[in-house]
Parts: structure tokens; C-alpha cells; sequence
């Protein structure tokens, strides 16, 4: 789990965001005030229906997130927005699918 420095409130709208389309989440991010970088990940029911298996993967991609930490630029918040196919995926996928986005966007290096 993210330390809570790191947590964004899932309630959070983020204005101004830029968002890019996956095939495993949706990612949008925006420049934030503070200095550190923060992160929410959404699971809904549509991806599955039992609790488990969705917070089961908002641990994979915190997992994920935790390990890009050091490499990502600081100052954004960031929001996941799971899709179905995410449901059996390893955490090594997951965290693939996450540093090529963020690549992408060009915030990390």
C-alpha cells in the first residue's frame, strides 16, 4: 500500500487533466500544487463483481506504482481507471502496461 502522502482521495476531480486510454485502465493526470506525486485507483463493479478480486487489483497496480515511484516527475496526481480486461492479469503485466503509459506522457524517464 501507498504510504498516505502518496494517496489522492478518490472523490478528487482533477481539472485540467490530460488522460490516455489503455487497454488494461484509463490514466488521467494533472499538475498538482504539491510536491509529491499522489495516486488513486478505481476498480468498479463492472470489472468484477466480487470485493476481493477488486481490491486485488488495486494492490497490483499500487504495487506497480511503488516501484516507479523514484522514476516518475514529481507534482501530478494521477488517476487509474481499471477496464475489465485488467481481471487475471500478473502484477508483471500490469506494471509493464503502467511504466509504457507513463512513458508515454513523458513522465518518467
Amino acid at each position: 500500500m501507498l504510504k498516505k502522502r502518496y494517496r489522492l482521495p478518490a472523490r478528487t476531480k482533477l481539472s485540467n487533466s490530460l488522460h490516455l486510454l489503455n487497454l488494461l485502465f484509463t490514466l488521467r493526470y494533472a499538475k498538482s500544487k504539491s510536491e509529491n506525486n499522489r495516486f488513486v485507483f478505481i476498480v468498479s463493479k463492472k470489472v468484477n463483481k466480487s470485493a476481493v478480486v477488486r481490491n486485488r487489483i488495486r494492490r497490483q497496480m499500487s504495487e506497480a506504482i511503488t516501484k516507479l515511484l523514484l522514476k516518475i516527475k514529481p507534482g501530478y496526481d494521477f488517476l487509474f481507471t481499471a477496464k475489465k480486461d485488467v481481471h487475471g492479469k500478473t502484477t508483471e503485466e500490469i506494471y509493464k502496461e503502467i511504466e509504457s503509459s507513463l512513458k508515454k506522457t513523458k513522465l518518467i524517464e
